[in-house]
């Protein structure tokens, strides 16, 4: 095994103990399960807030919840941040994430707006990233209302959902808005091929996340093999912003943060995260 952080192996350790079934040896309902037991007996307790509440919002699927948190002691309006979470494009929820959609909201003083998008195998690609971009137009032009500030709109999203973040800020770049001040990507799903010297290197031994378990999930995300190609699944996302910043240097308006690492959430107004890896403009 690599070297590790002492806090990933404490991580390892704890889920040896817990005896989850390999996600690749389940069926999505039973991984989804899985999931959801571990969330309930999550033991930590999140950061307050001021009010959750759940919303419906007109999606491109039907009408699609959405769970909005304000956070305390905040002069309105309030930034926001469109969060989507991980889950492989298969498994999670709202209460999956809902510990980390309330420390985000109190650890930034933003109000979040946590999206359940549909998923696969039920709904296969590109039915979450046509959700999430619905969600987040749905925030900008509700922003009054939400008491949150248009002109401070992110996208936010882990794992898979950080994949969804990603594609979400290039498509409302490419549509002219919504605007965005900030996107942050914590270890996001970039690569679909499965083909990296990585995959090989920690195919297995390092949690549930086995080169199988993310073949798994590729295959129940994904309609047929050549989504993997398409920009929106196969997110190279360093490669193709940097393409497109070359392309369009003129529109600098949107903060990304590349994060591979869980990171410190700030007030608004000091730098958003603290990361391993650089901030650029897009």
């Amino acid at each position: 095994m690599a070297q590790l952080h002492p806090q990933i192996r404490d991580v390892l350790q704890v889920m040896a103990e817990a005896g989850l079934r390999p996600i690749e040896e389940m069926t999505p309902t039973e991984a989804r399960e899985q999931m959801e037991a571990t969330a309930r007996a999550r033991k930590a307790e999140p950061l307050p807030v001021a009010k959750v509440e759940e919303r419906l919002f007109p999606g491109p699927g039907g009408m699609t919840r959405i769970r909005l948190y304000w956070p305390q002691q905040s002069a309105a309006p309030v930034p926001a941040i469109v969060y989507f979470h991980g889950g492989g494009h298969v498994i999670g929820s709202l209460d999956t994430h809902d510990f980390v959609a309330r420390n985000l909201c109190g650890g930034t003083g933003a109000m979040v707006a946590s999206v359940d998008y549909r998923m696969g195998p039920e709904h296969k690609f590109p039915a979450a990233v046509d959700d999430c971009f619905a969600a987040l137009e749905w925030v900008d032009a509700n922003a009054a209302s939400l008491a949150a500030d248009p002109r401070r709109i992110g996208v936010h999203g882990d794992s898979a959902g950080g994949n969804l973040a990603a594609v979400v800020a290039l498509l409302a770049r490419d549509a002219g808005g919504p605007q965005l001040r900030l996107q942050s990507l914590v270890y996001p799903v970039t690569d679909y091929g499965l083909a990296s010297d990585s995959y090989e290197k920690y195919a297995t031994g390092y949690g549930v996340l086995t080169r199988d378990a993310m073949a798994w999930f590729r295959d129940h995300y994904l309609r047929r093999p050549e989504d993997a190609n398409d920009w929106r699944a196969r997110r190279s996302a360093l490669r193709v912003l940097r393409e497109r910043r070359r392309r369009s240097s003129s529109r600098r308006n949107a903060m990304c943060c590349m994060m591979t690492v869980s990171a410190t959430p700030r007030p608004c107004g000091a730098p958003a995260y603290r990361s391993s890896t650089r901030t650029f403009l897009v």
